[in-house]
């Protein structure tokens, strides 16, 4: 489609280019969004609960995770495991083989 010489140039751009305009119909919808009732509620209410920073939050929920769900852990280490062989055997030896 495009020369070596037109992709170096001004090609890589025509990616960003093509989703300018769904990045800007998702902001606009964003914006357009509505509270929830419940929301709006509460904060006329002053209701609002203290905020929580992000890093305790999830140092609580990590290291719980870690300890209630580590059966669940290795299990998906151990599927991610196999696929990566099996994708590596096709890659490798399929390809010498054909």
């Amino acid at each position: 489609f495009l020369s070596t010489e037109q992709m170096l140039r001004w090609g890589w751009r025509v990616p960003f280019i093509g989703v300018l305009l769904p990045g800007l119909l998702i902001l606009q919808g964003v914006h357009a969004l509505d509270e929830t009732a419940e929301f709006k509620h509460m904060k006329e209410e002053g209701n609002n609960p203290a905020p929580v920073s992000s890093f305790e939050c999830m140092s609580q929920t990590s290291s719980t995770s870690i300890l209630d769900y580590w059966r669940h852990g290795l299990l998906c280490v151990g599927g991610a495991m196999s696929m990566i062989s099996c994708n590596w055997l096709l890659q490798s030896y399929m390809s010498s083989w054909l």
